[in-house]
């Protein structure tokens, strides 16, 4: 447990300068852009989370287990600017508003299926299906940048 503490502690060190860095990458980046950063962001974390189920090497396990904190911790202030950016001031608290409680539906509906699942078979089992579960939003996501694209160009033509 201590391990994972101090994990915990190394990612949001090392995902204060990361923010900084995709925030002045970002800055006045059209919208398609930052959303195809925010799909990369989620592939990975998907995919990092897949590995700390997997493996069986601690190393590995501490290395993807801190890349899942630091990327998540990353990515959050970027979500909420492609968000904000691409909402009318008139509901844009309501719109921030839905994807938090959307959110914690999400952990509500999933946390117990997947808690069964740990008890029942493995942790690394229930750990594979939250990556599992995560696959939709990233290609979700995906489908959304790329209409967000296609309308873009429809724009500057």
């Amino acid at each position: 447990m201590v391990w994972l503490g101090a994990l915990a502690v190394a990612g949001t060190l090392a995902a204060i300068p990361l923010t900084e860095v995709l925030r002045r990458r970002t800055a006045g980046q059209p919208l398609p852009r930052l959303g195809r950063l925010l799909v990369w962001l989620q592939a990975v974390q998907v995919a990092a989370t897949a590995g700390f189920a997997l493996t069986g090497q601690f190393a590995t396990a501490a290395a993807a287990f801190l890349l899942v904190g630091v990327l998540r911790s990353a990515a959050d202030p970027l979500w909420t600017t492609w968000l904000i950016k691409q909402t009318s001031p008139a509901s844009r608290a309501t719109v921030l508003s839905a994807v938090g409680t959307v959110g914690a539906l999400g952990e509500i509906a999933g946390g117990p299926p997947v808690g069964w699942i740990g008890q029942r078979f493995s942790v690394a089992r229930a750990l594979l299906t939250c990556a599992l579960l995560a696959v939709p939003a990233v290609a979700l996501l995906s489908a959304a940048v790329t209409r967000q694209d296609a309308d873009e160009r429809k724009v500057q033509v």
